[in-house]
Protein backbone atom coordinates (compact mmCIF):
# COMPACT_ATOMS: atom_id res chain seq x y z
CA UNK A 1 0.00 0.00 0.00
CA UNK A 2 1.33 3.41 -0.96
CA UNK A 3 2.00 5.56 2.09
CA UNK A 4 0.32 8.96 2.04
CA UNK A 5 2.67 11.71 3.00
CA UNK A 6 2.12 15.07 4.61
CA UNK A 7 -0.87 13.97 6.76
CA UNK A 8 -1.47 16.40 9.62
CA UNK A 9 -2.25 14.40 12.76
CA UNK A 10 -3.74 17.42 14.62
CA UNK A 11 -5.97 18.16 11.62
CA UNK A 12 -7.17 14.55 11.51
CA UNK A 13 -7.85 14.58 15.24
CA UNK A 14 -9.82 17.80 14.88
CA UNK A 15 -11.87 16.27 12.05
CA UNK A 16 -12.56 13.15 14.12
CA UNK A 17 -13.70 15.35 17.01
CA UNK A 18 -16.08 17.30 14.75
CA UNK A 19 -17.57 14.10 13.36
CA UNK A 20 -17.99 12.62 16.85
CA UNK A 21 -19.73 15.80 17.99
CA UNK A 22 -22.08 15.64 15.00
CA UNK A 23 -22.92 11.99 15.74
CA UNK A 24 -23.62 12.81 19.39
CA UNK A 25 -25.77 15.82 18.51
CA UNK A 26 -27.62 13.73 15.93
CA UNK A 27 -28.43 11.10 18.55
CA UNK A 28 -29.61 13.80 20.93
CA UNK A 29 -31.85 15.34 18.25
CA UNK A 30 -33.26 11.88 17.49
CA UNK A 31 -33.99 11.23 21.18
CA UNK A 32 -35.68 14.61 21.51
CA UNK A 33 -37.76 13.90 18.40
CA UNK A 34 -38.83 10.50 19.77
CA UNK A 35 -39.80 12.03 23.12
CA UNK A 36 -41.66 14.82 21.36
CA UNK A 37 -43.68 12.32 19.32
CA UNK A 38 -44.38 10.29 22.46
CA UNK A 39 -45.66 13.44 24.17
CA UNK A 40 -47.95 14.21 21.24
CA UNK A 41 -49.18 10.60 21.11
CA UNK A 42 -50.16 10.46 24.77
CA UNK A 43 -51.73 13.91 24.56
CA UNK A 44 -53.93 12.66 21.72
CA UNK A 45 -54.73 9.46 23.63
CA UNK A 46 -55.83 11.59 26.60
CA UNK A 47 -57.90 13.80 24.30
CA UNK A 48 -59.76 10.86 22.74
CA UNK A 49 -60.52 9.27 26.13
CA UNK A 50 -61.55 12.60 27.66
CA UNK A 51 -64.03 13.36 24.88
CA UNK A 52 -65.40 9.82 25.00
CA UNK A 53 -65.96 10.15 28.76
CA UNK A 54 -67.74 13.48 28.30
CA UNK A 55 -70.13 11.80 25.88
CA UNK A 56 -70.96 9.14 28.47
CA UNK A 57 -71.15 11.14 31.71
CA UNK A 58 -74.66 9.88 32.39
CA UNK A 59 -73.58 6.25 32.69
CA UNK A 60 -72.69 5.29 36.28
CA UNK A 61 -69.35 3.54 36.72
CA UNK A 62 -68.58 3.86 33.02
CA UNK A 63 -65.15 5.41 33.54
CA UNK A 64 -63.76 2.55 35.64
CA UNK A 65 -64.94 -0.07 33.19
CA UNK A 66 -63.66 1.95 30.23
CA UNK A 67 -60.10 2.23 31.57
CA UNK A 68 -60.09 -1.47 32.42
CA UNK A 69 -61.17 -2.51 28.94
CA UNK A 70 -58.84 -0.08 27.19
CA UNK A 71 -55.92 -1.36 29.25
CA UNK A 72 -56.71 -4.94 28.31
CA UNK A 73 -57.18 -4.25 24.60
CA UNK A 74 -54.26 -1.83 24.17
CA UNK A 75 -51.76 -3.47 26.49
CA UNK A 76 -51.28 -0.11 28.24
CA UNK A 77 -51.42 0.20 32.01
CA UNK A 78 -54.61 1.82 33.32
CA UNK A 79 -52.52 4.18 35.40
CA UNK A 80 -50.77 5.42 32.25
CA UNK A 81 -54.15 5.95 30.58
CA UNK A 82 -55.41 7.91 33.62
CA UNK A 83 -52.35 10.13 33.42
CA UNK A 84 -52.74 10.66 29.67
CA UNK A 85 -56.23 12.05 30.34
CA UNK A 86 -54.90 14.27 33.12
CA UNK A 87 -52.13 15.43 30.80
CA UNK A 88 -54.66 16.50 28.18
CA UNK A 89 -56.84 18.22 30.80
CA UNK A 90 -53.86 20.10 32.25
CA UNK A 91 -52.46 21.03 28.81
CA UNK A 92 -55.39 21.46 26.41
CA UNK A 93 -53.08 23.23 23.94
CA UNK A 94 -50.62 20.68 22.55
CA UNK A 95 -48.45 23.40 21.00
CA UNK A 96 -47.58 24.67 24.47
CA UNK A 97 -46.79 21.20 25.77
CA UNK A 98 -45.05 19.37 22.94
CA UNK A 99 -41.61 20.97 23.12
CA UNK A 100 -41.19 21.72 26.83
CA UNK A 101 -40.64 18.37 28.54
CA UNK A 102 -40.52 14.68 27.76
CA UNK A 103 -43.63 12.54 28.16
CA UNK A 104 -42.00 10.84 31.15
CA UNK A 105 -41.64 14.24 32.86
CA UNK A 106 -45.28 15.07 32.13
CA UNK A 107 -46.47 11.63 33.25
CA UNK A 108 -44.76 12.04 36.61
CA UNK A 109 -46.13 15.55 37.06
CA UNK A 110 -49.74 14.40 36.68
CA UNK A 111 -49.46 12.94 40.18
CA UNK A 112 -48.98 16.47 41.59
CA UNK A 113 -52.49 17.56 42.57
CA UNK A 114 -51.77 21.29 43.03
CA UNK A 115 -51.89 23.07 39.68
CA UNK A 116 -49.70 25.85 41.06
CA UNK A 117 -47.07 23.39 42.31
CA UNK A 118 -47.21 21.40 39.07
CA UNK A 119 -46.54 24.48 36.94
CA UNK A 120 -43.76 25.51 39.31
CA UNK A 121 -42.10 22.11 38.88
CA UNK A 122 -42.53 22.23 35.09
CA UNK A 123 -40.66 25.52 34.99
CA UNK A 124 -38.00 24.17 37.34
CA UNK A 125 -37.39 21.21 35.02
CA UNK A 126 -37.01 23.57 32.05
CA UNK A 127 -34.78 26.11 33.81
CA UNK A 128 -32.50 23.58 35.48
CA UNK A 129 -32.73 20.88 32.78
CA UNK A 130 -33.68 18.29 35.36
CA UNK A 131 -33.67 14.60 34.49
CA UNK A 132 -36.69 12.43 35.26
CA UNK A 133 -34.74 10.97 38.17
CA UNK A 134 -34.14 14.46 39.58
CA UNK A 135 -37.82 15.32 39.19
CA UNK A 136 -38.94 12.09 40.86
CA UNK A 137 -36.67 12.83 43.83
CA UNK A 138 -38.15 16.33 44.21
CA UNK A 139 -41.74 15.05 44.01
CA UNK A 140 -41.08 12.31 46.56
CA UNK A 141 -39.40 14.76 48.95
CA UNK A 142 -42.32 17.17 48.70
CA UNK A 143 -44.75 14.29 49.24
CA UNK A 144 -42.86 13.26 52.35
CA UNK A 145 -42.96 16.84 53.65
CA UNK A 146 -46.71 16.96 53.11
CA UNK A 147 -47.15 13.61 54.85
CA UNK A 148 -45.06 14.75 57.79
CA UNK A 149 -47.26 17.79 58.29
CA UNK A 150 -50.44 15.81 57.99
CA UNK A 151 -49.33 13.04 60.35
CA UNK A 152 -47.80 15.08 63.14
CA UNK A 153 -44.22 14.41 62.04
CA UNK A 154 -44.67 10.64 61.84
CA UNK A 155 -42.45 10.74 58.74
CA UNK A 156 -43.95 7.55 57.34
CA UNK A 157 -42.53 6.75 53.88
CA UNK A 158 -45.55 6.20 51.61
CA UNK A 159 -44.52 3.95 48.71
CA UNK A 160 -47.34 3.12 46.32
CA UNK A 161 -46.84 0.52 43.63
CA UNK A 162 -48.67 -0.62 40.50
CA UNK A 163 -50.28 -4.09 40.11
CA UNK A 164 -49.13 -6.41 37.34
CA UNK A 165 -45.85 -4.57 36.79
CA UNK A 166 -42.78 -6.82 36.78
CA UNK A 167 -39.11 -6.85 35.95
CA UNK A 168 -37.15 -9.38 33.92
CA UNK A 169 -34.49 -11.46 35.57
CA UNK A 170 -32.10 -14.21 34.51
CA UNK A 171 -32.66 -17.34 36.57
CA UNK A 172 -30.47 -20.45 36.81
CA UNK A 173 -32.41 -23.41 35.40
CA UNK A 174 -30.49 -26.66 34.92
CA UNK A 175 -27.17 -24.79 34.68
CA UNK A 176 -28.59 -22.37 32.11
CA UNK A 177 -29.39 -18.68 32.48
CA UNK A 178 -33.02 -18.25 31.38
CA UNK A 179 -34.77 -14.88 31.13
CA UNK A 180 -37.88 -14.95 33.30
CA UNK A 181 -40.61 -12.60 34.50
CA UNK A 182 -39.96 -12.03 38.21
CA UNK A 183 -43.39 -12.18 39.85
CA UNK A 184 -42.03 -11.93 43.37
CA UNK A 185 -42.13 -14.54 46.17
CA UNK A 186 -39.53 -16.50 44.15
CA UNK A 187 -42.18 -17.14 41.49
CA UNK A 188 -40.90 -16.85 37.92
CA UNK A 189 -42.75 -17.13 34.64
CA UNK A 190 -41.42 -17.92 31.18
CA UNK A 191 -44.67 -18.78 29.42
CA UNK A 192 -44.23 -15.73 27.16
CA UNK A 193 -40.67 -16.50 26.11
CA UNK A 194 -41.02 -15.03 22.63
CA UNK A 195 -42.61 -11.83 23.89
CA UNK A 196 -39.89 -11.14 26.47
CA UNK A 197 -36.88 -12.30 24.46
CA UNK A 198 -36.51 -8.87 22.81
CA UNK A 199 -36.01 -7.17 26.18
CA UNK A 200 -32.97 -6.98 28.44
CA UNK A 201 -32.68 -8.06 32.07
CA UNK A 202 -34.23 -5.60 34.57
CA UNK A 203 -36.61 -4.22 31.92
CA UNK A 204 -39.89 -3.22 33.55
CA UNK A 205 -42.99 -4.77 31.95
CA UNK A 206 -46.72 -4.13 32.27
CA UNK A 207 -48.93 -7.20 32.00
CA UNK A 208 -52.54 -6.95 30.86
CA UNK A 209 -55.00 -9.80 31.32
CA UNK A 210 -58.10 -10.18 29.18
CA UNK A 211 -60.17 -13.28 29.81
CA UNK A 212 -57.09 -15.25 30.80
CA UNK A 213 -55.04 -14.09 27.81
CA UNK A 214 -52.01 -12.04 28.70
CA UNK A 215 -50.36 -9.28 26.73
CA UNK A 216 -46.96 -7.82 27.60
CA UNK A 217 -45.56 -4.37 26.94
CA UNK A 218 -42.65 -2.34 28.26
CA UNK A 219 -43.69 -0.11 31.13
CA UNK A 220 -42.64 3.42 32.03
CA UNK A 221 -43.13 2.73 35.72
CA UNK A 222 -40.18 2.87 38.11
CA UNK A 223 -38.59 -0.23 39.61
CA UNK A 224 -39.96 0.89 42.97
CA UNK A 225 -43.49 0.21 41.67
CA UNK A 226 -43.08 -3.55 41.26
CA UNK A 227 -44.00 -6.28 43.76
CA UNK A 228 -47.51 -4.86 44.21
CA UNK A 229 -50.45 -7.26 44.36
CA UNK A 230 -54.18 -7.64 44.63
CA UNK A 231 -54.76 -9.58 47.82
CA UNK A 232 -57.51 -11.17 49.90
CA UNK A 233 -57.62 -11.49 53.67
CA UNK A 234 -57.18 -15.06 54.87
CA UNK A 235 -56.68 -14.56 58.61
CA UNK A 236 -55.80 -11.61 60.82
CA UNK A 237 -53.38 -13.06 63.37
CA UNK A 238 -52.75 -9.94 65.43
CA UNK A 239 -52.30 -6.18 65.11
CA UNK A 240 -49.36 -6.37 62.70
CA UNK A 241 -49.40 -9.85 61.14
CA UNK A 242 -51.89 -11.13 58.55
CA UNK A 243 -52.20 -14.26 56.41
CA UNK A 244 -53.18 -13.27 52.86
CA UNK A 245 -53.80 -14.84 49.48
CA UNK A 246 -51.99 -12.79 46.85
CA UNK A 247 -52.22 -12.80 43.07
CA UNK A 248 -48.81 -12.50 41.35
CA UNK A 249 -50.45 -12.89 37.93
CA UNK A 250 -50.48 -15.61 35.27
CA UNK A 251 -53.23 -17.56 37.07
CA UNK A 252 -50.92 -18.07 40.05
CA UNK A 253 -51.80 -17.61 43.71
CA UNK A 254 -49.62 -17.63 46.80
CA UNK A 255 -50.48 -17.63 50.49
CA UNK A 256 -48.13 -15.59 52.68
CA UNK A 257 -47.83 -14.53 56.29
CA UNK A 258 -47.20 -10.77 56.02
CA UNK A 259 -45.91 -8.28 58.56
CA UNK A 260 -47.12 -4.67 58.43
CA UNK A 261 -44.11 -2.46 57.76
CA UNK A 262 -42.78 0.15 60.20
CA UNK A 263 -45.24 -0.56 63.02
CA UNK A 264 -45.31 -2.61 66.20
CA UNK A 265 -48.64 -3.66 67.72
CA UNK A 266 -49.27 -4.57 71.37
CA UNK A 267 -49.27 -8.26 72.24
CA UNK A 268 -52.43 -9.99 71.05
CA UNK A 269 -53.07 -11.32 74.57
CA UNK A 270 -53.55 -7.79 75.88
CA UNK A 271 -56.65 -5.62 75.70
CA UNK A 272 -54.79 -3.15 73.49
CA UNK A 273 -53.60 -5.90 71.14
CA UNK A 274 -57.12 -7.25 70.64
CA UNK A 275 -58.32 -3.70 69.97
CA UNK A 276 -55.85 -3.31 67.08
CA UNK A 277 -56.85 -6.66 65.59
CA UNK A 278 -60.54 -5.74 65.79
CA UNK A 279 -59.85 -2.38 64.15
CA UNK A 280 -58.04 -4.04 61.23
CA UNK A 281 -60.92 -6.49 60.78
CA UNK A 282 -63.42 -3.61 60.85
CA UNK A 283 -61.56 -1.78 58.09
CA UNK A 284 -60.46 -4.64 55.82
CA UNK A 285 -63.24 -7.22 55.98
CA UNK A 286 -65.81 -5.04 54.09
CA UNK A 287 -63.32 -4.61 51.21
CA UNK A 288 -63.67 -6.73 48.11
CA UNK A 289 -59.86 -6.92 48.06
CA UNK A 290 -56.84 -4.86 49.14
CA UNK A 291 -53.57 -3.85 47.54
CA UNK A 292 -50.34 -5.09 49.11
CA UNK A 293 -46.99 -3.42 48.37
CA UNK A 294 -44.22 -5.75 49.49
CA UNK A 295 -40.76 -4.73 50.64
CA UNK A 296 -37.83 -6.69 52.08
CA UNK A 297 -38.18 -9.55 54.58
CA UNK A 298 -37.79 -9.38 58.34
CA UNK A 299 -35.64 -11.70 60.44
CA UNK A 300 -38.48 -14.25 60.49
CA UNK A 301 -38.53 -14.24 56.64
CA UNK A 302 -41.95 -12.57 56.57
CA UNK A 303 -42.42 -9.98 53.87
CA UNK A 304 -42.82 -6.46 55.24
CA UNK A 305 -45.77 -4.78 53.53
CA UNK A 306 -47.92 -1.70 53.19
CA UNK A 307 -51.65 -2.35 52.80
CA UNK A 308 -53.89 0.04 50.87
CA UNK A 309 -57.65 -0.31 51.21
CA UNK A 310 -60.97 1.37 50.44
CA UNK A 311 -64.23 -0.57 50.44
CA UNK A 312 -65.70 1.80 47.82
CA UNK A 313 -62.97 1.28 45.21
CA UNK A 314 -63.27 -1.85 43.06
CA UNK A 315 -60.54 -1.18 40.48
CA UNK A 316 -57.14 -2.50 41.53
CA UNK A 317 -55.14 0.26 39.77
CA UNK A 318 -57.25 3.01 41.30
CA UNK A 319 -57.01 1.38 44.72
CA UNK A 320 -53.22 1.23 44.45
CA UNK A 321 -53.13 4.94 43.60
CA UNK A 322 -55.84 6.30 45.94
CA UNK A 323 -56.35 3.74 48.70
CA UNK A 324 -55.89 4.54 52.40
CA UNK A 325 -52.66 3.26 53.94
CA UNK A 326 -53.57 0.98 56.84
CA UNK A 327 -50.11 1.15 58.47
CA UNK A 328 -50.20 4.93 58.69
CA UNK A 329 -53.80 4.97 59.88
CA UNK A 330 -52.94 2.68 62.79
CA UNK A 331 -50.13 5.02 63.77
CA UNK A 332 -52.32 8.10 63.51
CA UNK A 333 -54.98 6.48 65.70
CA UNK A 334 -52.35 5.74 68.32
CA UNK A 335 -53.19 2.02 68.18
CA UNK A 336 -49.61 0.95 67.40
CA UNK A 337 -46.11 2.31 67.87
CA UNK A 338 -43.49 3.11 65.22
CA UNK A 339 -41.05 0.25 64.66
Amino acid sequence: MKKIKNISIPAINELVKKIQDEILEGKQRAEIAVENEKTITYWKIGKHINRHLLENTDRAGYGDELFKRLGEKLGIGQRTLYRAVKFYENHPNILSARTKLSWTHYRMLQGVKSEEKRKELEQKVINEKLSTRDLNRIIENQSDMKSNKKTSNLNYPIDRGVPLVYKLKYVDIEDNQVLQIDCGFKIYNNSHEKSISKYEENTILQISNKNGRYSISQSEENKSNIYTYKAYIKEILDGDTIWMNLYPGFNTWTSQKLRLRNINAPDINTKEGKKVKDYIALKLNPCKFVIVKTHYRDKFTRYLVDIFYDKNITDEYELAEKGKLLNLELLEKGLVSRY
